[in-house]
């Protein structure tokens, strides 16, 4: 399970329009494949990805703004 908290941790981002941090969450392959892809959990803003391994090797996970917005953000 993959689980961003970002409209819990920034309600509000000032200056912006929407004024709320939407996070999305993707995982890729090692060949850069997308195998899954949230933006929300249910009623929940924050995304969710639940994601059973197929198989052994490297995968990588992208955490941005829906629209790209540029800020000050610390992932961990």
């Amino acid at each position: 399970m993959i689980q961003a908290h970002a409209r819990h941790l920034l309600r509000i981002w000032a200056d912006a329009v929407p004024g709320w941090f939407q996070a999305a969450v993707s995982l890729y392959d090692a060949k850069g494949n997308e195998l899954a892809f949230a933006d929300d959990y249910r009623f929940d803003p924050d995304p969710v990805v639940l994601f059973k391994v197929p198989e052994d090797g490297e995968y990588e996970i992208a955490i941005h703004d829906s629209v790209y917005r540029a800020g000050d953000f610390v992932y961990g």
